[in-house]
């Protein structure tokens, strides 16, 4: 959430893009700053900008999605077996003399 709000740099439009109530976007923010005992954010009706502690702490939440997506991923590639149908247009001639020879190494891969 802090980061959707940093990153769209508005608390209405984070609201939308997570399809939550803008009061709920400020009540979870105010209550994060709470937890952690300072404040992250300098808000204004027109403007919003990170406080130090707020900067270095979105570094850091920045990092550490990026690692949970990385890990996600790495899991999700191994798991990814081609499905579906092929549809494939050539010349008769390769059809016969390359594609059809090789066709059940490729259907057993």
């Amino acid at each position: 959430m802090f980061t959707r709000v940093v990153d769209t740099n508005s608390f209405t439009r984070s609201a939308e893009t997570l399809d939550l109530p803008r009061a709920s976007v400020t009540t979870i923010i105010q209550n994060l700053e709470a937890f952690l005992g300072t404040r992250l954010m300098h808000r204004t009706t027109r403007r919003l900008s990170l406080t130090p502690d707020g900067a270095a702490y979105y570094e850091r939440c920045v990092r550490i999605l990026a690692d949970v997506e990385e890990t996600e991923a790495s899991f999700q590639s191994g798991n990814k077996k081609p499905h579906g149908k092929l549809r494939i247009d050539m010349p008769d001639s390769i059809g016969r003399l390359l594609v059809i020879p090789s066709l059940c190494e490729f259907h057993t891969r």
